[in-house]
């Protein structure tokens, strides 16, 4: 039977490599039992399922991966060779426990992927996987099982063990892809989705920075600068999870605002604004009535406005154009406020709304008019 595994793309992805375990009977242990031995061979075929031809063939061993060098010239593999089996206490027709098998020369081979031709370079290893760069080689080490990761050059000197006991720690998987011998770990990012430019927030409200974490702790520190990144202020610096944060803005005005998010865990990954937004002082905004609007004496009108948590708000009216004012409310707490409109009619009405606690912080509608209600008209 020949099953295909281990397959891997060459780099420009006009060929793939993959190892053919073909099984075979083999008397080799206590008899008359027999066990299923691998003659593992490596293969290479084109994407259009033409030119296959085979580069190695390895007999009583099993290979442990494969990695084609970026230049596409070499493939590293690992193979692990079978030497001898331990028949002592078993009875004639005894299955043989696994664990008295012997395996030994476990290895990273080179070969050349025109000529077949190898260079072993490293023992007790699995899973190779070249960098991208194709300088070094990382692998798995391998005691009772691959439990540590090591980098070495690809000539086989300068190994350094990384991780000790990964089996324990579950960190194999994550240092290497196993199989398709992938040195690159999952990209890694954070993206800022707000503020990222062109935003006004008001000092004083609930704002939300919100951000996402791709591949890496969502344990963030967040900034502000209010002079386009050339001074930073810590707003929070720790134990940040979920992706947001809730800010109330307590900065000074500036046109020129961003807010940076750092990994704490990675200081390299980080994110600032695309462009800067604005923080607003203390403001007010009327709503109603706009410029040109009528109001009918007698009637019932609602006047609006927005502010900026700013605290309770005094409402005033003028008929003449601003030159003397009256008060509607000296105290309001909501956004709003009924009028029962009352005249003189005139054509210079105004509405002044601003802090109750500091008379400098004001908004002024645009100016409308009062008019009597029609002939007959009841309100």
């Amino acid at each position: 039977m020949v099953v295909g595994v281990y397959l891997t793309w060459s780099p420009d992805s006009t060929q793939i490599a993959f190892v053919s375990a073909v099984t075979m009977e083999e008397r080799v242990f206590c008899p008359p039992w027999s066990m299923h031995l691998s003659q593992p061979s490596i293969w290479i075929i084109g994407t259009d399922g033409r030119n296959l031809r085979k580069i190695v063939e390895e007999k009583r061993r099993k290979i442990l991966g494969l990695s084609w060098s970026p230049d596409g010239k070499k493939i590293a593999y690992a193979r692990d060779t079978f030497i001898s089996v331990n028949c002592s206490g078993l009875r004639p027709g005894e299955r043989m426990p696994q664990a008295t098998l012997t395996w030994d020369a476990r290895g990273i081979r080179l070969v050349d992927v025109f000529s077949g031709e190898g260079t072993d370079l490293a023992e007790d290893t699995a899973f190779p996987a070249f960098s991208p760069d194709g300088s070094r080689i990382a692998y798995s080490g391998w005691g009772q099982f691959p439990t540590d990761i090591y980098i070495m050059n690809t000539d086989g000197s300068g190994k350094v063990r990384l991780i000790n006991d990964g089996w324990t720690f579950n960190t194999p998987r994550g240092a290497i892809s196993w199989g398709s011998g992938n040195w690159k770990p999952p990209t890694q990012s954070i993206k800022l989705i707000a503020p990222n430019g062109g935003e006004t927030w008001y000092r004083g409200a609930f704002q939300t920075i919100r951000w996402i974490a791709v591949n890496i702790a969502d344990d963030v520190k967040i900034e502000l600068s209010i002079d386009s990144g050339a001074n930073w202020t810590v707003l929070t610096n720790h134990g940040l999870y979920g992706g947001s944060f809730e800010w109330v803005v307590n900065s000074p005005a500036s046109s020129q605002a961003l807010v940076r998010v750092t990994s704490n865990w990675n200081p390299a990954d980080v994110v600032t604004g695309a462009h800067v937004f604005t923080i607003a002082g203390d403001s007010i905004h009327i709503a109603s009535p706009k410029a040109g609007e009528q109001l009918v004496i007698g009637s019932n009108y609602r006047i609006t406005w927005t502010s900026a948590r700013i605290g309770n708000e005094k409402v005033e009216i003028s008929l003449d154009g601003g030159s003397t004012w009256s008060m509607l409310n000296s105290n309001q707490v909501s956004d709003d406020l009924n009028w029962w409109v009352a005249g003189p009619p005139t054509q210079q009405a105004l509405v002044r709304v601003s802090k109750a606690s500091d008379p400098s912080v004001f908004a002024i509608s645009g100016m409308f008019s009062v008019v009597a209600a029609p002939p007959g008209r009841s309100n």
